[in-house]
């Protein structure tokens, strides 16, 4: 599996956000993920402590090649307060003990009356 980078997410506040993935090899073969662990992690920027966690077990669907990434904008928070502007999402699939980054991109955050 490589990484992709996906196009940039745009919502405001309130929205619900699905990003749908199809997962492929270096050579654009899809590959089965299909009850496979995985976590979706949205943060400042790469590396940054996440703001939102989601896993295979609640916020994402893997089925055959595809990874579907569903949250709402309302579930990312810095402590008690809603995260705006840009932020950093990643989406990582564990396979025979290796974690593997399959997905990232950034997701942007608008408040309300934008």
């Amino acid at each position: 599996m490589y990484t992709t980078i996906f196009a940039q997410e745009v919502a405001k506040v309130g929205e619900q956000v699905c990003i749908t993935f199809t997962i492929k090899d270096n050579s654009g073969i899809a590959v089965l993920v299909t009850g496979l662990p995985a976590s979706f992690k949205i943060s400042r920027r790469a590396g940054g402590a996440a703001f939102l966690s989601l896993t295979d077990i609640a916020g994402i669907t893997l089925s055959g090649s595809t990874a579907v990434v569903l949250f709402n904008t309302n579930q990312v928070l810095v402590g008690a307060v809603q995260a705006l502007g840009d932020l950093f999402g990643q989406l990582s699939i564990t396979k025979a003990g290796n974690t593997l980054y399959v997905a990232e991109g950034i997701i942007t955050i608008l408040p309300v009356n934008s």
